[in-house]
């Protein structure tokens, strides 16, 4: 029997396709291998920007080294262009991303083995199921949208019966992913249904952008404490000017209401986001505003990243590029920023009982999440996969 191995890189929804391909290999009576001891490597590579691009050749290139005798499959938002690397056996590019299985076990004459028996996993703690693909924003800095197409929605039968088998499979947290999960035809339905049709303890949200945020969608995290409290909204710059030139479609006042409407409605809520620092054009004043609208707007933390230029975007092509220096620079102080206002948001629930699903053990030490995205160490037994409730202290949360 043929083994295969699976590694991936860059964002949750990538994360969540690997999932379901490791998944289908398993049920098919396939053994998932370390990448070393593989027939098969797969690579779900990302594209997003030159830094990601590069990461993903270094991969390929890392991982034929480890195992020579390895074929090496890469599939995507990188595939067609990386497929022409000397050290890569197959190529699937985002338009077959749905027919993987079939390709792979066509193209090396796998014979699947079939079971009722339930399927292993590396992780059975959090579940990524994958509610939508694709992007029709077109923002300046991003790729995406050229790599994996318009925006379309997986229907809600399909994913109500996915989530059904991931919830069989013992994991106790549903993640629902996507480019734009806020794009998902029906997400109010969708979330509905889950909570009828699921038992979950938990169902978590990915990234989402503020527009597509609705006083509609958020009534539903006041009516049922399954729905985690946590909204990673991006925000990319608190600049209005910046926020122009990258093409966003709001500014800051209209995220404020968001951030408004979200606290109003659920307690306690973690509120995190992403900035881009050094967008082309972006003066010490414009940073200025973005540190102060960040510090206004109290994110329970910041996800920084410098830009990066992707060649095929409006962005990579602006006059006014920033220094690398400068952007080293910017994105220390806002990590600065971001260190701060995290220490400021966990002290709020010094002493406070919180429920944290335990996901892993480092040393002596188990470690987890809350709800609204506290993380937690904690000493124990076995505790794997198990919600337990946990006073918070100082020394134990991050």
């Amino acid at each position: 029997m043929k083994t295969i191995a699976f590694y991936t890189l860059g964002c949750r929804l990538n994360q969540a396709e690997e999932e379901k391909l490791r998944r289908q290999f398993n049920e098919a009576g396939f053994f998932v291998a370390r990448p070393e001891l593989a027939d098969i490597i797969v690579i779900n590579t990302c594209s997003i920007t030159g830094v990601a691009d590069k990461k993903s050749r270094q991969a390929i290139r890392r991982l034929k080294g480890l195992n020579d005798r390895a074929k090496i499959v890469v599939i995507g938002c990188g595939a067609n262009e990386l497929g022409q690397l000397p050290e890569v056996d197959l190529a699937i590019g985002n338009k077959d991303k749905d027919k993987v299985f079939t390709i792979i076990t066509q193209e090396y004459s796998l014979v699947p083995k079939f079971s009722q028996q339930k399927s292993s996993t590396s992780k059975r703690t959090r579940a990524l199921l994958k509610i939508q693909d694709g992007c029709n924003n077109f923002c300046a800095y991003c790729i995406v949208p050229y790599l994996r197409g318009r925006e379309k929605s997986l229907s809600l039968n399909e994913l109500v019966s996915e989530a059904i088998k991931l919830r069989k499979l013992g994991y106790n947290e549903l993640v629902l992913s996507g480019v734009n999960v806020g794009r998902h035809d029906d997400l109010e339905g969708l979330i509905n249904e889950l909570l009828v049709k699921t038992d979950f303890p938990r169902i978590r949200l990915s990234s989402i952008n503020p527009q597509d945020i609705t006083p509609k969608l958020i009534k539903l995290w006041s009516r049922d404490k399954r729905l985690c409290r946590h909204f990673h909204l991006s925000l990319q710059s608190g600049c209005d000017e910046t926020l122009k030139r990258m093409g966003r479609p709001y500014n800051g006042a209209d995220f404020t209401k968001v951030v408004n409407l979200i606290r109003k409605e659920i307690n306690e809520v973690a509120i995190t986001t992403d900035v881009i620092v050094g967008f082309p054009g972006e003066t010490a004043e414009e940073f200025t505003k973005t540190c102060d609208f960040i510090k206004k707007t109290k994110f329970a933390k910041i996800h920084v990243f410098p830009y990066s230029v992707r060649e095929g975007t409006k962005a990579s092509k602006m006059t006014q590029q920033i220094d690398s220096r400068i952007k080293k620079e910017r994105a220390k102080i806002l990590r600065d920023v971001s260190s701060k206002l995290r220490e400021n948001y966990l002290h709020d629930f010094v002493g406070k009982t919180e429920n944290v699903l335990f996901e892993e053990k480092k040393g002596s030490y188990w470690w987890g999440l809350t709800s609204n995205y506290i993380k937690v160490r904690y000493e124990g037994k076995v505790l794997i996969n198990q919600i337990l409730p946990v006073t918070l202290k100082k020394e134990n949360i991050f």
